[in-house]
């Protein structure tokens, strides 16, 4: 049965009633270990707009920090995957990609952002080599938009059809990555709307987190890691009974 998102939204409320403190705690840790991969590029040295060496140090840097924050975002749905599954769960979750069959992890990651990535590499260069915003061409600003909008779009895509597939992998410890992307294709057939619309629910809970400067984000990320859970189990039809995963 095909819940409306009013209902799914309720129930990731009903789950997250009494636990929203260590849920707050375990994304503030996610937030300070990501704040910290990121600084670690900062302090780096490496530019993309430096000599040919430092920007493909810039490059590789940069795709192994999103690895592992992508790593770190998986054991945080893991977290509230179990919560969701009145399994147990703790602070450890949060590297259950780096401890558990981290190679099928790390495969599904290459595939998922893989695509959208190389879809920002053309914005990008575009951006470093174009002239200053204030002295470019209307030319120039408007190429920059379209290769913004085609990342934006094919991001979408991706996310819009390939979105379950790291829910798959964790509650089928034995399904390949490329498998966990086909039965998300095959669940999402006749429910990209329905994933959209919920993502754009949270728009507002998304200006909270930049009105805060990011602590919104303490509290809005179990919410919203809640709801796709309970989106992923409805699109399954076991919103009422849900098998358990392994821990």
């Amino acid at each position: 049965m095909r819940q409306p998102s009013k209902i799914l939204k309720q129930r990731a409320r009903m789950t997250l009633l009494g636990k929203y403190f260590p849920s707050v705690c375990v994304v503030f840790l996610f937030s300070l270990i990501s704040l910290l991969l990121t600084y670690l590029l900062d302090i780096s040295g490496f530019s993309p707009a430096g000599d040919l060496m430092r920007q493909l140090s810039f490059w590789l840097m940069l795709a192994i920090i999103s690895l592992l924050h992508a790593l770190l975002s998986i054991g945080l749905t893991h977290y509230f995957f179990q919560m969701t599954l009145h399994a147990p769960f703790s602070f450890r979750d949060l590297f259950y990609g780096f401890t558990n069959n981290p190679d099928r992890f790390i495969i599904a990651i290459a595939l998922r952002y893989g695509l959208p990535f190389l879809g920002w590499i053309p914005a990008c260069i575009w951006y470093f080599r174009m002239p200053a915003l204030l002295d470019s061409s209307a030319r120039h600003i408007l190429l920059l938009l379209l290769l913004v909008l085609f990342a934006i779009l094919l991001n979408l895509t991706v996310l819009l059809f390939y979105g379950l597939s790291f829910y798959i992998l964790l509650e089928q410890p034995d399904c390949s990555p490329l498998e966990s992307m086909r039965i998300s294709r095959q669940l999402m057939v006749g429910q990209k709307g329905r994933l959209f619309s919920l993502y754009m629910s949270f728009i507002g809970y998304g200006l909270l987190e930049l009105g805060t400067m990011g602590v919104g984000k303490l509290w809005v990320r179990p919410y919203v890691e809640m709801v796709l859970i309970q989106f992923y189990l409805d699109v399954k039809g076991e919103t009422e009974e849900t098998p358990n995963i392994d821990s």
